[in-house]
Order: structure tokens, then C-alpha cells, then sequence
């Protein structure tokens, strides 16, 4: 550090005017060199100056009172700017503001303390204040000289010290597009701080973004199978089971990002609950498992907007593998992370927090925090396991979806990004589904039967279900009794005499049995027919004289959907009305299986 004596900052006379007055300056000076020289505007008779003690003489101070008052401030600002200049906080460029008092006093207050103390809002929410504080901490912490540690907005004010900030975030080694974000955060908040409403830069130039972000390689058939098999390992522990299994549940929701998994809940549920049996989905078996639950949520990515053009997904919730894989993992949660796991009656909900209230949208920064501390935990294990985050399963889905032939368009619009397309369905109403609902559902069964995501939850069932774990001094069962299917010959045995978790086990039998049988067009033709005809509709009574409503029977049937029902439901019993009935009478033995899971 220099030392102060080698700095001075003294009020000079300057120039000679006319009439025998000259004008009084601030002359500074580091040892020999000139630092520079500016007027303070005062001008004073020259025999009226102390050249010694460089002041108005003492007994013509009456005559120059204004005079004399601002040379006293001036005088006591020098001593001070001449203080700051030796100890770095300061440089000469902005002396003459400061010791001319023009508004630019130096604000003794941290530019970290400043973001800290800003309350989130819709616009920049929780998270995003985070961001800023780890940026600028960053900076003072590992990039400035101590003396600007804690970085003060005083230190802002003077652009020697500014540009040492500036090639100082510039020279460090970090990535191009972190630089960028350090120089975005201080310029800010400067810009808050001091109230500019214009775009006034602090920084000469930010380098622009650098888009090259690092591509999320879709996880293969065989790369999953890879991290079962490590898994296998007598090594390998539950947490590494939990991550693979929360992975997979992302998946099967079609990519949903982690932290919307995180938020999701029976408020999300589109169907009412109290009309429709809360269980299985399986389009291949649906005269056991007919009625659908979707789920609708806007991607916590998505930006805020006030007048509510966020887009919404859809997502068909309890198709088997999503169910089931959240079940599994309630199980181990409730294990593993008890501080944290849900332990109510929400189906859908998996963890005891939010990371948003869903009606203001706001950030709730304790759930923030912890799904963050989640979130690094499942990628660290995820990564040693399978070699991908969570995140790569919208890659996946995405890979999946462009295998089946399923056009860029419908992509985007089943994984939400903000399109005209993702708009139009998502618009739908709370307790409604389009018609194209039906079409994103079918693209979401296959994209799942192209994963084989059923096989892979065979697979796991068979490889970890004799599995065992010592967790808090209790030996924990990875798939126990309760999440292994109960073969039953006949559906009737299921619902006559049993317990609730028999009925339950029950359902799991869908692991041994595919999605869909069928190709994906005859699916979509099988299901907007089952759309159709499930429908009541009103006609004309021509004998009542008066509308009606009529529910569609068999008779009514177009002749391939009889084709359809018969291959579907009739194996090698041609009668239609037979597996019409047959349909009829197990899907209200279904729904007595439903009471006692639901009870």
C-alpha cells in the first residue's frame, strides 16, 4: 500500500484574470508525477490570497463569506480524497466530483449486503437474486485486491477502480459466459442502486452470450441397462437406487423437469377425483384400467408473464409406469431422506416442500434451497451411475418422440417450449381435454413402449427386489413385498375376501405385459373411436318431440371400430356382444378393486 505522505491534494491559485483576481484550483500529485488540476470556480482579488498557508487571508474572510465556506469544504474533502487515493479506494478521475460536492459522495454501503436485503418478486425472483449473490461473491472473494473485498458502490463511483474490476473478472480463467453474468450482476445493481432508468453502462462493454451451450446426449437403450448393471453391484447403495428410479419417473412423465416433479400434487389433476377411480392407467388392458388422470403444470423454466401466456403441459399422470415408479420411490424416500419425504395423503405429491406457491407464483426460498441440495445430490449420483442428470430426459423423450416419426412441431408442443402450438393446447380449461389431447397422449405411450420402459421396470423389479440396505441402524428391503405384483388368475379373486394391499399388488401384474401390442396408427384410430362413442350426446326424439341424451351401444358402432373392439378385447370369440358385456362386467369389478385401494 502506498502511503498517504506520498499524495497531495492541495487548493492552488490557477489562472490570472483581468482586474488583478484570479481564479483558485485543486491541484494532486502522487510523489513527482501530476496527477491533474481542476478550478473550483472561487475567484478572489490576489492580494487577497495566502500564498503560505494557500487559503483567503485571514482578515479578508468577511469580505468572502460564500467564498470562504466552500473553500473549507473543499480544503476538508481534499485531506480526505488525498487519504483515499493512497489507500487504493479511489481514483483521480473521480477526485474533482467527489471534492466539488456534486452529488457523488461516496456510499459506504457493500454491493453483496445491497442484493441481499432486495425482496424477491415476480420479475426477479429467488432463485435469480441467488445467481447475482454467488456472482458477486465470487468476484470479491477470488478475483479483487482484498481492499475492494467487501465491494463497496463507493468503489463504483470511481472508474480506475472499475476498470481494475473489469480486467479483473476479464483476465480470470472462467468460461466466457461467466465473466458475462459477474459484469451483468455488479452493472445491475449499480444501475439499481443510483435509480437509471436509461440504459447507463458502468462497464464499457460485456462480451456478448456465447450460445454453444454443451448438448444433452439422450440416453440410450443399452446406457441405461449399463448403469442396471452397475447398480447391481453389492456396492452400490439405495441413494444410487433412489436417483436412478427419480431419473426414470422423470422419463415416464416425458422429461418433466425435476423440480415440476418436485411441485406436482392432486391440485394438479385436471379430472375431478371424486368422479373418476384414482389408479392405473394401461391402454393395453384399459377394459381393466379405462379412465385416465392428467396432470397440468406450467414449467417452473417457463418466464413470468402477468397476463398469463405461459404455456401449460398436460401430461397423462397415471399411465403404469409413472404411478408405479412414484410409489416405488415414495418407499425409499421415506427411508432414505425422512426429514424430507412426504408422509400425507396426496398421491402425487412426493417430497414434504415446494419450491413455488402455485397461486403467486413467487419462489419459496426454503424450498428453493432444498431442492437445490436435492438436485446436487441426484446429479452427483446420477452421473457416477448412469452418466446423465435429470435433465437429459427431455433430450431422451425428444429422441424417442423423432424415432417414431413424430413431427418437430408436436415435440415442441409435448415438451412445452413456448410455440404457437404448445400455446393452442395448453390454453385448454382446468377440467377439460381437447380432442388433441387424445393425440398427445398416444405419442406419450409410445415414446414410452419405444423405451421399453415397462421391460425396464420388470428388469429392475427382478434384479432388486431380494435387495437390502442398512439405512439409520434398520435394514431396508429396495422393492419389498408391498411393490411386487400378486399374480391372480381370475379378477374376481382379487376384490372377493382380500386386503387392500392384495388389491393394490394386484396391479402391479402390468409389468409383465407392453404398453400397447399395437402400431401407434392403430392406436390413435382405436382411441379417437373409444373417444367418440364414450361420449353422451343429445338427438331428437321425433316421438317425445323433444331433445335427448343417448349414450352410443354396439348398434351404433362404425363397422372397423367393431373390428377393432373384437381384437382388441374378443381374442377368439367373434360375438361383439359378448365382449361388449365382458368389457362391461370387468370394468365394474375394476372399480370395486379401486374401493378397496382408495378406502
Amino acid at each position: 500500500m502506498v502511503k498517504s505522505r506520498n499524495h497531495s491534494v492541495i487548493i492552488v491559485k490557477a489562472n490570472k484574470l483581468k482586474g488583478g483576481r484570479i481564479s483558485i484550483g485543486v491541484k494532486g500529485r502522487f510523489g513527482i508525477d501530476k496527477l491533474g488540476e481542476f478550478s473550483t470556480g472561487v475567484i478572489i482579488q490576489e492580494e487577497h490570497w495566502d500564498k503560505d498557508e494557500k487559503f483567503i487571508k485571514y482578515k479578508k474572510r468577511d469580505i468572502y463569506k460564500r467564498e470562504y465556506k466552500k473553500l473549507l469544504g473543499i480544503r476538508e474533502r481534499c485531506e480526505e480524497v488525498r487519504d483515499k487515493l493512497a489507500e487504493g479506494i479511489m481514483h483521480w478521475s473521480s477526485a474533482e466530483d467527489y471534492i466539488m460536492n456534486r452529488g457523488k459522495e461516496l456510499e459506504d454501503e457493500g454491493v453483496l449486503d445491497y442484493i441481499k436485503n432486495i425482496d424477491p418478486t415476480r420479475e426477479r425472483q429467488y432463485s435469480t437474486l441467488k445467481k447475482h449473490i454467488m456472482n458477486v461473491r465470487a468476484v470479491q472473494n477470488k478475483l479483487l485486491d482484498q481492499k475492494y473485498n467487501p465491494l463497496m458502490f463507493s468503489h463504483l463511483n470511481d472508474v480506475g477502480i472499475v476498470r481494475h474490476v473489469y480486467q479483473s473478472i476479464m483476465n480470470s480463467p472462467n468460461k466466457s459466459n461467466y465473466k458475462r453474468q459477474q459484469l451483468q450482476s455488479i452493472q445491475l445493481f449499480w444501475r439499481k442502486k443510483n435509480d437509471f432508468k436509461s440504459e447507463r453502462k458502468l462497464f464499457d462493454s460485456i462480451p456478448p452470450e456465447v450460445s454453444n451451450p454443451k448438448p444433452k446426449t439422450p440416453v440410450t437403450n443399452n446406457k441405461f441397462m449399463d448403469a442396471l448393471e452397475r447398480l447391481h453391484k453389492p456396492t452400490s447403495t439405495i441413494q444410487q437406487f433412489e436417483a436412478v428410479l427419480f431419473w426414470l419417473y422423470s422419463l415416464s412423465l416425458a422429461g418433466l423437469d425435476g423440480v415440476d416433479l418436485i411441485n406436482l400434487d392432486e391440485n394438479d389433476i385436471v379430472q375431478d377425483l371424486s368422479k373418476v377411480p384414482f389408479g392405473f392407467y394401461h391402454p393395453d388392458h384399459d377394459r381393466f384400467f379405462p379412465d385416465k388422470l392428467h396432470v397440468q403444470v406450467i414449467r417452473t423454466k417457463e418466464r413470468m408473464k402477468d397476463n398469463d401466456d405461459y404455456v401449460k403441459i398436460t401430461r397423462l399422470w397415471n399411465l403404469f409406469p409413472s404411478m408405479y415408479l412414484k410409489m416405488l420411490l415414495g418407499h425409499v424416500t421415506m427411508r432414505t431422506r425422512p426429514e424430507i419425504a412426504y408422509k400425507g395423503d396426496d398421491k402425487l405429491k412426493l417430497f414434504n416442500f415446494y419450491t413455488r406457491d402455485k397461486k403467486t407464483r413467487m419462489q419459496i426460498p426454503k424450498g428453493v434451497d432444498k431442492w437445490n441440495r436435492l438436485r446436487y445430490q441426484y446429479t452427483h449420483l446420477l452421473n457416477k451411475a448412469l452418466g446423465a442428470s435429470v435433465q437429459f430426459t427431455r433430450a431422451t423423450s425428444a429422441k424417442l418422440a423423432s424415432d417414431l416419426d413424430i413431427s418437430e412441431t408436436a415435440i415442441d408442443s409435448f415438451l412445452g417450449h413456448s410455440n404457437k402450438g404448445s400455446k393452442e393446447l395448453s390454453r385448454s380449461a382446468k377440467h377439460y381435454l381437447p380432442s388433441n389431447q387424445l393425440r398427445v397422449d398416444i405419442d406419450h405411450i409410445f415414446i414410452m413402449q419405444e423405451f421399453d420402459i415397462v421391460g425396464k421396470i420388470r428388469t429392475i423389479y427382478q434384479m432388486f427386489k431380494d435387495r437390502e440396505s442398512i439405512v439409520n441402524n434398520k435394514r431396508v428391503r429396495w422393492i419389498p413385498d408391498a411393490y411386487s405384483p400378486m399374480p391372480a388368475t381370475d379378477i374376481v379373486d382379487v376384490f372377493e375376501n382380500t386386503s387392500k394391499e392384495e388389491a393394490v399388488r394386484w396391479t402391479f401384474n402390468q409389468m409383465f405385459f407392453p404398453l400397447s401390442k399395437w402400431s401407434k396408427g392403430e392406436e390413435n384410430e382405436f382411441q379417437t373411436y373409444h373417444l367418440k362413442y364414450s361420449e353422451v350426446v343429445k338427438v331428437w326424439d321425433d316421438k317425445k318431440k323433444k331433445m335427448v341424451q343417448k349414450e352410443y351401444t354396439p348398434a351404433d358402432y362404425d363397422d372397423r371400430f367393431k373390428e377393432l373392439l373384437q381384437r382388441k378385447y374378443g381374442g377368439q370369440d367373434k360375438d361383439l356382444n359378448k365382449v361388449f358385456n365382458l368389457y362391461q362386467k370387468e370394468k365394474a369389478n375394476l372399480n370395486k378393486v379401486y374401493e378397496i385401494v382408495n378406502a
